[in-house]
């Protein structure tokens, strides 16, 4: 089975709130996305779709974790934009 179409779950910090699949938590996270962050995260998930060989190796737990920080990053609005990035790092 392709690891990749696994249901994967997404536990709520807050109690009481209801479990959701992570494709469920993806698609509540681009609703909240600002407009000039969306491109960026459309150009992100097709790489990441390109990249879903399913002949090729399943992803490993680091890459799921390191996923599923990142998520969360943007749902909670750790993010910066592209050219701030860019600007901090000299590029």
């Amino acid at each position: 089975m392709n690891p990749l179409r696994k249901t994967w779950w997404r536990y709520d910090e807050k109690e009481g709130d209801p479990r959701m699949t992570t494709r469920e938590a993806l698609h509540q996270l681009v609703d909240q996305l600002p407009e000039n962050q969306a491109e960026l995260a459309h150009v992100w998930l097709l790489d990441l779709r390109d990249a879903a060989d399913e002949d090729g190796p399943p992803f490993g737990q680091d890459a799921l974790a390191s996923l599923d920080r990142g998520l969360a990053d943007l749902a909670a609005g750790r993010v910066k934009p592209l050219a701030e990035y860019e600007r901090e790092r000299g590029l």
